[in-house]
């Protein structure tokens, strides 16, 4: 908690530093290209309510932990093995791939702006995925915790508007309407409370942000991924539906932070016999390097990439099922720190 309190700090300072500083043209200018990616929002929350609003909830933290401790039960944990929790923790895991697919495709049908805000919210996620405490699973007896503002309802989750804090979850209540429960609920919960996290007051748009979303998670989205030989800061990523649909099929190489959609570079080289329709099902079983050079300013690699495919002609009641190969090239713009820049791939033609 210190941590919290120190950067809440900080981030006061550093807006009364900057405050007078409003009219330095890029200053200007970087607000409102953030503005401009939030049409939809009535309002981001302005720097100074959202530090008072994390001063305030700090406050109400400090509150909790005190009522705990005068009740032998410690600090807030984020730990806890009921199914539940199990769930909440799955659902983060399974979010990046989730949110990949909305940003890259048009699965989610979601607007340019609200694919912004998702990639603030996938920046967070992967800051926070590997912490102990992302969450803080609280007991009934301090459900009061939940009750903000005038409502009478308790809330199911709570967090603060910066990644700082955890996720409080209400896990009594959600035990008590366990039915009702799954992984589609979860995550969109989880995204709402990620909303919070980067700045974002307004619950009905994170509400509906968050059931687009969880509609990918009914897909049952699974993701590996192959290396790249010689490509250490490179992965080639697959994310597709359990049922490896050509249409929920993505093929993207991830750098770091950095994603390059590839998925109509490589999935349209890929056909089915004359006789037969479009690919129906695909599947990308291995990935290999053949070879690799250094010409000019760029590093070529080239890759064979295995599939499995399925046709299908729906006239005839055919189905055609098959392996296939197909090599393609790899082009890099190799810079001066040695730190290789993708630049595009394109099949290279059979010489048969």
């Amino acid at each position: 908690m210190k941590k919290i309190i120190i950067f809440l700090l900080f981030s006061s300072l550093q807006f009364s530093i900057f405050a007078n500083e409003d009219l330095n043209d890029s200053h200007q200018n970087k607000e409102l290209d953030v503005t401009s990616k939030i049409k939809e929002l009535k309002e981001r929350l302005d720097p100074m309510k959202r530090i008072g609003l994390n001063l305030a909830f700090q406050k109400e933290i400090y509150q909790l932990e005190e009522v705990m401790a005068k009740s032998g039960d410690g600090d807030v944990v984020g730990n806890g093995g009921g199914i539940v929790e199990m769930m909440f923790h799955s659902a983060y895991n399974n979010l990046p791939y989730l949110l990949e697919v909305c940003i890259q495709q048009e699965n989610c049908n979601i607007s340019k702006q609200e694919k912004e805000i998702l990639k603030e919210m996938s920046e967070v996620i992967e800051i926070n995925i590997n912490k102990s405490d992302k969450f803080a699973f609280i007991d009934e007896k301090y459900s009061g915790f939940f009750y903000e503002g005038p409502s009478n309802t308790p809330r199911v989750a709570r967090t603060g508007f910066t990644d700082e804090f955890p996720i409080y979850v209400n896990i009594a209540q959600l035990y008590n309407m366990l039915d009702l429960v799954n992984m589609n609920y979860i995550t969109a919960l989880i995204v709402h409370e990620v909303g919070h996290q980067i700045g974002i007051e307004d619950h009905d748009f994170l509400h509906h942000l968050g059931l687009k979303v969880a509609a990918m998670a009914r897909l049952d989205f699974k993701s590996h991924s192959f290396d790249i030989p010689g490509q250490s800061n490179y992965q080639l990523k697959v994310t597709q539906s359990e049922g490896h649909l050509k249409s929920d099929t993505f093929i993207y190489l991830k750098q770091r932070k950095h994603n390059f959609n590839i998925s109509e570079a490589i999935l349209s080289e890929f056909s089915c016999p004359k006789n037969y329709r479009d690919i129906q099902k695909i599947n990308i079983t291995n990935v290999r390097q053949t070879s690799s050079a250094i010409f000019l300013k760029d590093f070529i690699s080239e890759l064979e990439i295995e599939v499995h495919m399925e046709c299908f002609d729906s006239l005839e009641g055919m189905s055609y099922s098959a392996k296939k190969a197909e090599s393609f090239q790899f082009v890099f713009w190799n810079q001066e720190n040695n730190e290789k820049l993708f630049k595009f791939a394109k099949r290279i033609p059979s010489k048969n």
